[in-house]
């Protein structure tokens, strides 16, 4: 975890084990529900990202970036 998020969550040694628990359990829950809602858009984000990638790279030699345009 990055310095920049450490600060959003109480120390280890702040927290009861439960209270990790229940954290752990309350986040995992939201991720679901952000991923099912979102889904269309992340599946979005995604396809674009491989597209671009797919433009910088030759498929028979994905080792080698192609020039610019």
């Amino acid at each position: 975890m990055t310095s920049r998020y450490k600060s959003l969550l109480p120390a280890p040694d702040d927290i009861s084990d439960e209270t990790a628990a229940v954290l752990t359990g309350v986040l995992s829950a939201l991720a679901s529900v952000c991923e099912a809602r979102y889904l269309d858009k992340i599946l979005r984000h995604q396809a674009v990202k491989l597209a671009a990638t797919s433009r910088e790279h030759d498929p028979d030699r994905p080792w080698e970036c192609r020039p610019p345009d």
